[in-house]
């Protein structure tokens, strides 16, 4: 298998080869525009605590009646340059979030056609019209100067909804343990050609290499800690990427004037971002023979396409061990790192997600139409028993 044909690289992983496109050129550069006005006025939530100001309110109308009053443009020549077109899928996805997020609580959500026709028509990477995953973390950066070498510690985001670094440090953790999971990644097309030629020693050598890296992400993600405040995240930038929810379905103004669309259908659930979007760790699940769930199925939705297709040709190794039982004790590190793993990212949903939200309760302050953290909590706990559960008896 040639993970290269699912634009998946061995130096990057899932991240793309090279820096992603930071703005679009020609006439779509109006959408630029208007996310540039968006984030500059610091245009403020709808449904936040407290509620909007006067002031609040009527900046947020003016800059949402602009983009109804931005022509609608055409995307088809957007399906020949696949880096533009991730670039053009973050920017819509972030500008069909700022219209609906400002909207009030209470008001019907109806996306202008001008942001919701382009978002439908971009099939390149068959992504939902939504903020994905892949929006704020794999396409979302860029290196610290035009020198700086291709490393970790040089990887900086491009666009917040918030421009606040709380924002940057929890978007960027998840960048890198993509970009350290790479290694991973390779680890695993390794262990396979060995499996090929039946080399157990070699393969052996590998697991253990993954083991070690798979615990290597787990302190990558738990450095979020260091730099973003939980009721930060919760209060003031995870509201920013909520999807639909069933009390205010989104309307697509003119579907009905585009009958491929309309024939097509749009997603009925748009789910917010959500770090279960990563291909990354369904990779691994995949490799190591932890059953899937309808949960892990939904998120699959939210990847790239390329990526999606990736995760459906990956070989698995766990029948291949139980026939070679010299490989269960280092086939069942792996599967302990990663459960150690899973546990990590327990911590940072109850940390970000559940406390938050159980404050917010006490305080009387959740808006309404925010989830809670703990349906995560449950599926995670879930994914990290089923995957304790995978180990071989010795």
């Amino acid at each position: 298998m040639d993970p290269a044909k699912f634009d998946v690289d061995s130096r990057t992983g899932f991240l793309p080869s090279e820096v992603p496109v930071q703005r679009l050129p020609g006439n779509w550069s109006i959408w630029e525009v208007l996310l540039d006005e968006a984030i500059a006025k610091r245009l403020a939530l709808g449904g936040k605590p407290g509620g909007t100001t006067v002031e609040q309110a009527v900046e947020s109308e003016r800059w949402r009646a602009s983009v109804r009053e931005t022509p609608l443009l055409d995307t088809s020549s957007l399906e020949e340059d696949l880096p533009v077109s991730r670039r053009a899928h973050l920017v819509l996805a972030f500008l069909l979030s700022f219209y609906v997020q400002t909207l009030p609580p209470t008001s019907k959500v109806v996306i202008p056609k001008s942001v919701g026709i382009p978002i439908l028509r971009l099939k390149a990477l068959g992504l939902p019209p939504v903020v994905t995953y892949a929006d704020c973390v794999l396409y979302n950066w860029h290196l610290a100067g035009e020198d700086a070498n291709f490393a970790s510690e040089n990887l900086r985001c491009r666009t917040l909804f918030t421009s606040l670094p709380d924002e940057e440090v929890f978007y960027l953790a998840s960048t890198k343990v993509e970009f350290r999971g790479a290694e991973a990644l390779e680890s695993m097309r390794a262990i396979e050609e060995r499996a090929g030629e039946e080399d157990l020693g070699g393969i052996i050598k590998h697991l253990k290499r993954l083991a070690v890296v798979i615990d290597e992400l787990k302190e990558v993600l738990m450095n979020v800690r260091e730099g973003c405040d939980p009721d930060v995240f919760y209060n003031e930038i995870r509201p920013w990427s909520r999807g639909q929810s069933e009390e205010r379905p989104w309307v697509f103004e003119a579907i009905e004037d585009h009958s491929d669309l309309m024939t097509e259908g749009v997603m009925e659930e748009l789910s917010g971002t959500s770090a279960a979007q990563s291909s990354l760790i369904q990779a691994l699940d995949v490799f190591l023979g932890v059953e899937g769930s309808g949960f892990k199925e939904r998120m699959k939705r939210y990847m790239p396409r390329n990526h999606r297709d990736f995760l459906d040709s990956m070989w698995s190794i766990r029948s291949y061990v139980l026939e070679n039982s010299e490989l269960v004790e280092a086939y069942n590190a792996v599967l302990l790192a990663l459960k150690g793993f899973r546990d990590s990212h327990m911590i940072i949903v109850t940390l970000y997600i559940v406390g938050p939200a159980r404050r917010a309760e006490t305080e009387k302050r959740e808006a309404k139409g925010m989830a809670g953290g703990g349906d995560f909590v449950k599926l995670l706990k879930g994914a990290r028993d089923q995957t304790a559960e995978m180990i071989i008896p010795m």
